[in-house]
């Protein structure tokens, strides 16, 4: 959980068009936000991430810090108090593992998942962090190296697996949107 003397820390994995667009609205509302980029990572480390969208405004995300992978994050850092885990459900991608060494005692694991039943594995795994499994409904896409699109308004459907009801981390998270 984040102390809350202090803004949360975020660490996306997986910087695409969704995780860039809630990484920059988590960075809106004062989370200190780092991400994981693999494909675009100069840019990102040059310009930020550019963001345009009628709806929300335009803008330049510009994390706090830019990794190569979690492997780089978890050696350069103190684990982050959320990891925004929004990665793709492609078979073979074993995603503990990809997660495992950004890891801490208290890192709450939020998964933004376009797949069904993607939280379970992660669970068994990490039975003493928090999971909060996340719903996105928003149209939001990538056109160009670190350059996303925002269509449309969305929303986020949250909620803590396979624990139910608020908790204190969970809440926080939840503030911003």
């Amino acid at each position: 959980m984040a102390q809350q003397d202090r803004p949360p820390r975020v660490l996306v994995l997986g910087s695409g068009a969704i995780g860039a667009l809630y990484g920059a609205m988590l960075a809106r509302a004062d989370a200190e936000v780092s991400v994981v980029s693999r494909s675009d990572r100069d840019t990102v480390r040059r310009e930020g991430i550019r963001i345009h969208s009628q709806q929300w405004g335009d803008g330049v995300f510009q994390p706090a810090h830019v990794f190569d992978s979690a492997e780089q994050a978890g050696e350069a850092t103190d684990p982050p108090d959320y990891l925004w885990v929004s990665l793709k459900a492609v078979r073979g991608v074993d995603r503990c593992a990809l997660i495992r060494p950004v890891l801490g005692p208290r890192t709450v694991i939020v998964l933004v998942g376009n797949g069904i039943g993607i939280e379970d594995e992660i669970a068994a795994a990490f039975p003493g962090n928090e999971l909060v499994s996340v719903l996105a409904f928003v149209a939001a896409t990538s056109i160009a190296p670190a350059q996303i699109r925002h269509h449309a308004l969305g929303s986020l459907a949250m909620g803590r697996f396979p624990a139910t009801g608020p908790s204190d981390a969970w809440q926080r998270l939840t503030q911003p949107f």
